[in-house]
């Protein structure tokens, strides 16, 4: 398995920013740097970790308030869907509403993630899935050599992610769940928030049967 992961549970709201590394060349990808800057960067310094991108499974502040500073330290690109440009342009002020802290300004999407079937990591190719629900632009990734999925807030352990927001959808987000419980089920799922589960859990929290 040349695909492995370091999970750091970061910020106020405890999300889960990932680092997934290739064993072989060290070259990284951070998923969801929601806050904690330094922390990050003091793992990715100890681990000698490559980093070639940054990406979000979705807007909200709290998967993406370290982003800045983490490109001006590394020189990599942003990807996230543009169908969340809004969500992540109101960081700031969705910020302050839910955690009484002034964030700084919001980062600019570099490549839209809903143009890529595949994101290169080392030797790695992570698919990318479209997950909305959540927010309209979700997105997962896939690497099918660790059986390995990276969900955002779209399914927990124990839930759902929200879908009370006025941009949200719940039908959205049970089509987007039926969409990655097509994997094997023993593919781990790493969450943003909350322990990891498993495809076969899922399943059967939601009572759905493939």
């Amino acid at each position: 398995m040349a695909l492995k992961y370091k999970k750091l549970v970061v910020g106020s709201l405890k999300t889960n920013c990932y680092i997934l590394y290739d064993v072989k060349t060290n070259d990284a990808i951070i998923i969801d740097p929601g806050d904690d800057a330094n922390y990050i960067q003091r793992i990715i310094g100890d681990n000698e970790f490559n980093i070639v991108a940054i990406a979000l499974t979705h807007g909200h502040f709290d998967h993406m308030l370290a982003v800045l500073e983490l490109i001006l330290a590394y020189k990599v690109s942003l990807l996230a869907s543009k169908c969340d440009e809004d969500i992540i342009n109101r960081a700031k002020e969705t910020s302050e509403y839910f955690t009484k802290v002034a964030s700084g300004p919001p980062p600019a999407i570099d490549i839209d993630l809903d143009e890529l079937k595949e994101i290169e990591v080392g030797n790695i190719h992570l698919s990318v899935i479209k997950t909305p629900g959540h927010t309209p632009g979700g997105i997962s990734f896939y690497d099918k050599g660790s059986k390995l999925l990276i969900v955002g807030d779209v399914v927990f352990k124990d839930g759902v992610g929200r879908t009370d927001f006025k941009y949200a959808s719940y039908d959205e987000n049970i089509k987007s769940i039926k969409k990655i419980i097509i994997f094997p089920n023993d593919t781990k799922v790493l969450c943003g928030h909350g322990d990891e589960t498993t495809v076969a859990d899922i399943k059967k929290m939601m009572q759905i049967n493939y």
